[in-house]
């Protein structure tokens, strides 16, 4: 998949695998720059912006059938920045997922989502951070496929660091559908945020689109 990465492109490949039914997960994350260094206004002191992420959780629902069937999803992730001047990060998370709660509009029923996050600097260098998550997503049915929308927002106790803000850090919304091919299941997916940096410098906006695929394989 590839994104806008400070307002430059980059190609991000996320591998994840799943322990059956279990709810055990784990993968990893890749960033990778097609310029190299990065953009104002960090100038050459970040050097290049690769970045590697480690990450595993366990997912599991409870009262599928009840009105407030919940379910949780408990993460852990290592950020790790071979060639960047700020440290690697620790990030642990909770997040739940209501699919119940809501009424039925139109031909699908909205659902919840809310969560949070705790980051820690490895070495304890730099300031730790928490994080704050809600949001709701809706199917909408259209011709014989499905397509899932979602908008949600992200706040912050920041700085953490140069990419996150005290207050509200971004809202972001997306659309993506999925089409069965041979074995497995692709899935396209078109995102926009918008955000508005409060560290240094005050100005800094980051409002992007991208455009990621999942492909998914079960046996």
């Amino acid at each position: 998949m590839s994104a806008p990465y400070d307002n430059s492109p980059a190609i991000l490949p996320k591998l994840t695998a799943s322990l059956g039914d279990t709810g055990v997960y784990a993968g990893m994350l890749g960033v990778f720059p097609i310029e190299e260094g990065c953009r104002e206004p960090f100038g050459s002191r970040c050097g290049d912006w690769v970045e590697y992420d480690f990450y595993t959780g366990y997912v599991r629902t409870l009262w599928k059938e009840a009105s407030f069937a919940t379910t949780y999803k408990l993460s852990y992730a290592y950020l790790l920045f071979p060639t960047q001047t700020r440290k690697d990060v620790h990030v642990i998370g909770v997040k739940f997922t209501n699919p119940n709660m809501l009424p039925v509009i139109g031909t699908s029923r909205p659902y919840l989502y809310w969560g949070g996050y705790y980051s820690r600097r490895v070495h304890n260098n730099g300031r730790n951070f928490k994080e704050g998550l809600l949001g709701i997503g809706y199917d909408i049915p259209f011709f014989s496929r499905t397509a899932s929308t979602f908008v949600d927002a992200l706040w912050g106790d920041g700085p953490g660091g140069s990419i996150n803000s005290r207050g509200l850090t971004r809202i972001k919304i997306g659309v993506s559908t999925s089409f069965e091919l041979g074995g497995l299941t692709l899935t396209p997916e078109l995102l926009y945020q918008t955000a508005k940096k409060r560290s240094v410098p005050a100005s800094w906006l980051e409002s992007e689109f991208w455009f990621k695929v999942k492909i998914a394989f079960t046996q």
